[in-house]
């Protein structure tokens, strides 16, 4: 049995648009608000909210139903597409492990990561890429095509690291490329019977080889259609869009609640969810506390306090902090870190004062600690904070 089903923006899913999904260039005033934002918005990828990630889990329900039909082996699933599709195949092979044979064709590379915004999101690939993706479904049988594209490398890029990857897993036959640079960017019958081939043996089908295709009738658009009056299409559109990423934002922030600690087994829970989390976003774990080391430059005695200033150096990454350390004689064993747009600047008041907030801190005995952020305070050359986003 075969499902085909509609991508994001493609046939009969378009409660978000082609254009949104797959040619998003410039963005919307009308979806870019705090209230009602759309995907591609600052409000949408601090949410990580995005096309690629709600495409993935289009692929997840869509193997959710083919999982749930009587006439389906559970344990016989595979998953092939090609460009987009490739991509699509790939992630959804290295997320659920249902899945028992994957065959991405003409994607996986080191030379691009996908050319389409459905293809991505902010934080993917931070640190790694579409080899390591696709080598997440190992040992179970990957099989690949490269063409006249991106991949045409792949026999010398890519491939010999999937090799030595499933080589150690003890699962070399398990992975197959097909490399036909004399074709440009395809699914053409030559992939197609390559793909053939790899589910006949792996899913076990015993179908007589060659497997040769059969004529069909092209079907139209209006017989292909799902919709007609008695399935009428559901709504979408702008309304559609930001209402979905209103409600997607509304659960998120009842599984965040969830996990909030309420004794030691639930901070575990949290630390391996969020932590991890963290890890993946930010793209760095922290840092040791033998990696960090701190040198004071200056000290103050101020009377009920001591004011202490120097660099917080994280080694193995060759960065340091400007901050300043104010520490009460009366010390309570507490430490506030204080977080400000003015950087550590913003322990004080125009007066040059302690903030109020800042002094009750210290009266009840807490070590209050500012710091200079990028493009704060010591790193800016004028002490002004800086207006432009700084270019990477």
């Amino acid at each position: 049995m075969v499902f085909h089903y509609d991508m994001l923006g493609y046939a009969d899913s378009q409660q978000l648009s082609f254009e949104l999904v797959h040619r998003f260039a410039k963005q919307r005033p009308e979806a870019n608000s705090r209230e009602h934002w759309g995907f591609f918005s600052p409000q949408a990828e601090s949410r990580v909210q995005s096309v690629m990630g709600l495409q993935t889990w289009n692929s997840v329900r869509a193997l959710d139903f083919v999982n749930s039909l009587d006439d389906v082996d559970p344990t016989r699933l595979a998953v092939t597409g090609a460009s987009g599709g490739g991509t699509q195949t790939f992630l959804i092979a290295a997320i659920d492990p249902r899945l028992a044979v994957a065959f991405p064709a003409v994607m996986v590379s080191t030379a691009m990561q996908g050319g389409c915004t459905c293809e991505n999101s902010s934080l993917l690939r931070v640190g790694t890429g579409n080899i390591e993706f696709a080598a997440l479904f190992a040992p179970k049988p990957l099989g690949m095509t490269a063409a006249d594209d991106w991949t045409r490398e792949m026999t010398a890029k890519g491939y010999p690291e999937l090799e030595e990857h499933y080589r150690r897993h003890g699962a070399l036959d398990n992975l197959m490329m097909i490399s036909q640079i004399r074709f440009p960017h395809n699914y053409n019958q030559v992939s197609r019977l390559a793909m053939y081939a790899w589910l006949n043996h792996h899913l076990e089908l015993n179908q007589p080889e060659p497997i040769t295709e059969s004529d069909y009738e092209r079907q139209t658009a209006e017989q292909l259609t799902v919709f007609d009056d008695q399935h009428p299409r559901p709504a979408g559109g702008p309304d559609f869009e930001r209402a979905l990423l209103r409600w997607w934002d509304a659960d998120a922030q009842l599984q965040m609640a969830a996990l909030r600690p309420r004794d030691a087994a639930s901070l575990r829970a949290y630390r391996h969810v969020v932590g991890n989390a963290i890890d993946v976003l930010i793209g760095r774990s922290l840092p040791d506390g033998g990696d960090v080391e701190y040198e004071q430059t200056d000290k103050v005695d101020e009377g009920a306090y001591l004011r202490m200033v120097g660099l917080l150096r994280n080694k193995p990454a060759g960065e340091e902090l400007p901050i300043e350390f104010l520490f009460p004689k009366s010390w309570e064993s507490s430490v506030a870190i204080w977080v400000d747009s003015q950087g550590k600047a913003g322990l004080y008041g125009e007066d040059g004062k302690l903030r109020g907030e800042v002094q009750r801190l210290l009266d009840n005995g807490v070590s209050v600690v500012g710091v200079d952020l990028l493009m704060q305070g010591e790193f800016l050359a004028d002490g002004e904070s800086a207006e432009p986003t700084r270019k990477v």
